[in-house]
């Protein structure tokens, strides 16, 4: 049977923000205070805060040592 599925998820988005680095991450939490992603397929859309943006930051920025 053929169906329409999304397997969209918080957590997936969360990685796809993450990978834009952290000079972005920064930019976006000072300018914007937040971060907004829309799933082009699900319309599902994902909001991340100025703090998530700043624990992403630090998590990119451990990673890295």
């Amino acid at each position: 049977e053929v169906g329409y599925r999304c397997t969209c998820s918080r957590e997936r988005t969360r990685g796809v923000v993450m990978s834009v680095g952290v000079e972005e991450l920064r930019a976006m939490a000072e300018e914007d205070g937040k971060a907004e992603v829309a799933c082009h397929f699900c319309d599902n859309k994902y909001v991340f805060d100025k703090d998530e943006l700043y624990e992403m930051i630090a998590e990119v920025e451990a990673n890295k040592e």
